[in-house]
């Protein structure tokens, strides 16, 4: 079985930079990073690079998805929220995962 993972970077609205990459975006310090299940719609991590670390949590996502024997697709999708919306707000956070599913994947 194969696993969709969407790492998703959460930039609030007033963020927005057209020219911005994902490598870019991560960059930063205290970027938000989402990580996304995509088949079961779950976002399974949420924190800013220096509370957190996302990159070692993903790591050890991939070896663990690789022991069941799946498979696993991640997506790297840079998020900017709607105005009013906060990164650093779990229900935020997923409401933006979700839009950009529907435009960029559904």
């Amino acid at each position: 079985m194969t696993r969709t993972l969407i790492h998703a970077i959460i930039l609030n609205a007033d963020e927005y930079d057209e020219g911005l990459t994902f490598d870019d975006a991560g960059c930063g310090d205290y970027i938000y990073h989402a990580l996304f299940d995509y088949e079961s719609d779950r976002c399974i991590y949420h924190e800013d690079n220096i509370h957190g670390n996302p990159e070692v949590f993903l790591d050890g996502l991939i070896v663990g998805v690789e022991i069941t024997g799946d498979d696993l697709e991640i997506v790297e999708a840079l998020i900017f929220l709607n105005e009013g919306e906060d990164d650093s707000n779990f229900i935020d956070i997923c409401s933006g995962i979700r839009r950009w599913i529907e435009e960029e994947m559904d």
